[in-house]
């Protein structure tokens, strides 16, 4: 498989994850803005999630953005 795909569809699962676990746990805060960024960044969900998910998250997301925008 293609790196690029393989990255917009990890982007597009953690998407999918990240908005299931703010509609099913009412501790999650919902941030002001709904990016994904915004969402896995928002405190309650870094507590909740853990530093070792949170910091995944944001390499799937970066990694996301790259396949997207180039």
């Amino acid at each position: 498989a293609d790196p690029r795909t393989a990255c917009f569809y990890a982007r597009r699962a953690l998407e999918l994850a990240v908005a299931w676990a703010y509609k099913h746990d009412a501790a999650l805060n919902l941030p002001y803005q709904d990016n994904l960024s915004a969402l896995i960044h928002e405190p309650s969900f870094k507590i909740t999630a853990g530093e070792a998910v949170f910091n995944k998250a944001k390499v799937i997301t970066t990694l996301g953005n790259r396949a997207v925008h180039s």
